[in-house]
């Protein structure tokens, strides 16, 4: 576990958050949920994202559901079809079919790996 301080408080960063903040950065800040899955297998895949809401947000990224999907109070969306950002919207409507979308405050996830890359220097 990496530890990073950014304002005053200390944030432990695992490898599987790194990745997950790497591969949302390479796909420009919005990707599929799919994308975020590891394994060859399909029995041995295994989800990198964190589950719980509070280190989503404290790594800055949200899972939003599709404006048509957000009408169903079970699946646990917060966000209804007003609060998507530009990237949301833009994704939702050249992916038509797609549920959800997990996406990301720029700003926050530049900060996090910068800082990251600074304090531990990659290898290669």
């Amino acid at each position: 576990m990496k530890t990073i301080d950014i304002g005053r408080n200390a944030i432990g960063i695992s490898a599987q958050r790194e990745r997950a903040l790497r591969i949302l950065k390479e796909a420009g800040y919005v990707a599929k949920k799919s994308a975020f899955e590891e394994g060859k297998y399909r029995r041995y895949r295994t989800y990198i994202l964190p589950t719980a809401r509070a280190v989503l947000a404290e790594l800055g990224i949200r899972i939003t559901l599709s404006p048509k999907f957000s009408v169903f109070p079970h699946f646990g969306s917060d966000i209804g079809a007003q609060d998507l950002t530009r990237r949301e919207r833009q994704f939702f409507k050249e992916n038509p079919r797609c549920e959800s979308v997990v996406s990301g405050s720029a700003k926050r996830i530049n900060t996090i790996l910068r800082k990251l890359d600074e304090r531990y220097p990659p290898l290669h």
